[in-house]
């Protein structure tokens, strides 16, 4: 099994001057290929919301093995059923993406920085309470 993914992607200046700064679709829309003999879904195009903590419990539950469970902020992208949205956080911020859109929320500033697509109130708050829960669980350890 042979699993490729990036750390995440870069804003380069030639070509993205226009788009948003830390924003979802530019800065964090990678792609995740998963090859090889070990698979047993071959051919398959899974058109997910995903982020790096999906991997390990994916990892764990393609090859039968137990432990995916232990990772609270993942989850299993051959399983059933998915979120509607993923998180991700960088040093100064948050960002969630849904299927509807996007939104992009730093610290400094105190407000969403960059937006796409239908974005309300309740996306917001799911964002922020992952940020608490996520931090959190880094104090508790």
């Amino acid at each position: 099994l042979v699993v490729i993914v990036a750390d995440h992607s870069k804003k380069l200046e030639r070509t993205d001057a226009a788009v948003p700064y830390k924003s979802a679709a530019a800065w964090y829309h990678i792609p995740m290929l998963w090859t090889g003999g070990a698979l047993q879904r071959r051919g398959e195009t899974i058109d997910a919301l995903a982020s790096q903590t999906d991997l390990a419990p994916t990892l764990l539950a393609a090859l039968g093995l137990p432990g995916g469970a232990e990772y609270q902020f993942g989850k299993n992208l051959f399983g059933e059923p998915l979120r509607e949205w993923t998180f991700y956080a960088f040093d100064d911020g948050f960002g969630l993406v849904t299927e509807t859109g996007s939104l992009v929320w730093e610290h400094a500033p105190n407000r969403i920085t960059s937006q796409t697509g239908t974005i309300g109130d309740r996306e917001f708050q799911i964002g922020r309470a992952m940020l608490q829960v996520a931090y959190q669980d880094y104090l508790n350890r």
